[in-house]
């Protein structure tokens, strides 16, 4: 996640120091597509922890599980 936010970051900071004339609407579908692209981003990060989470929960219960079969 941090990643994203980096490159998210870098791209602003490169858009800022170019210079204003040349922001024209040549420019307006690369702005579009790195948009489209970092959304996608952060949806798939959103669903990898998801996951990551759900895989969390089921290792904290199967150490849970093994502590009550040792305790038998």
């Amino acid at each position: 996640m941090r990643l994203l936010a980096t490159g998210s970051a870098v791209a602003l900071a490169a858009m800022m120091a170019l210079p204003s004339y040349a922001q024209d609407s040549t420019l307006q579908p690369v702005v579009k597509a790195a948009t489209k692209i970092n959304e996608s981003a952060q949806q798939s990060q959103q669903k990898i922890d998801a996951i990551a989470d759900k895989l969390q929960d089921r290792l904290q219960q199967y150490k849970r599980i093994l502590k009550q079969i040792d305790g038998l």
